[in-house]
């Protein structure tokens, strides 16, 4: 496993490389300090990680656009919600508060990197909703042929979601489905890749044709034009 290292505290990072050498005693982590080097060998590792300071969110963007199929982690030390759904809809995977715990650091890596295996592979079987078609094999997702820019996770979650063609799915489903945890500490997290999912639909599909709808006490569902066509 290699990871990369992007952090304003030396002493973050040792904790960071040690906690991942408790779990993959081979973890090749590198940590840099210049932002150009950083970008360019973000393609080259499996996940990368960053802190709230070094510098912004633009960074997370970068990141994300030098490389699609790196998970991106944020730790921050004043954790909020509003942070949080920046961070996220800026194109990171996950969100750590400080002080770092090595048992949950450990345990969210690994269930975002099986979410990534997992969708790389899988067959290219193409499931289409309505004007959205979702390629689990080649990791992309496109309405009405224009590109849906998503981290592995919202990938993961819109792919699951269109699976059901319309059907409800229970917030613990997805939450299993997505994160691999039985416990209900994803859900309040669930609403909010929901929240940005909303956002990024509305912009490709004008007027909106997608949706996510919200069933009170129940989960989720993909709402779509059915009569524009519903095989895969």
């Amino acid at each position: 496993m290699k990871a990369l290292c992007l952090l304003s505290s030396p002493e973050l990072e040792r904790e960071v490389r040690l906690a991942l050498r408790l779990r993959w005693p081979d973890a090749e982590v590198s940590c840099l300090d210049d932002r150009r080097a950083f970008l360019r060998a973000a393609a080259e590792v499996e996940v990368a990680f960053l802190d709230d300071t070094t510098p912004g969110f633009h960074l997370v963007r970068e990141t994300r656009a030098a490389a699609a199929e790196c998970g991106v982690i944020v730790l921050t030390a004043s954790p909020s919600d509003e942070e949080m759904l920046d961070v996220l809809d800026a194109g990171a995977d996950d969100y750590l508060a400080l002080p770092l715990s090595p048992a949950l650091l450990i345990a969210r890596l690994g269930a975002l990197l099986r979410r990534i295996t997992r969708a790389n592979a899988e067959g290219e079987v193409v499931v289409r909703c309505g004007p959205l078609d979702i390629n689990p094999g080649t990791h992309e997702a496109f309405v009405h042929g224009k590109a849906l820019r998503l981290t592995p996770t919202e990938f993961n979650l819109l792919h699951h979601l269109a699976v059901a063609r319309g059907g409800t799915m229970t917030a613990h489903a997805l939450q299993k489905l997505v994160w691999e945890c039985d416990e209900p500490i994803y859900l309040d997290t669930l609403r909010k890749y929901v929240q940005r999912l909303r956002k990024k639909l509305v912009q490709v599909s004008e007027p909106p044709e997608l949706g996510i709808v919200a069933i009170r006490g129940v989960g989720y569902r993909l709402a779509y034009p059915h009569d524009a066509g519903r095989s895969a």
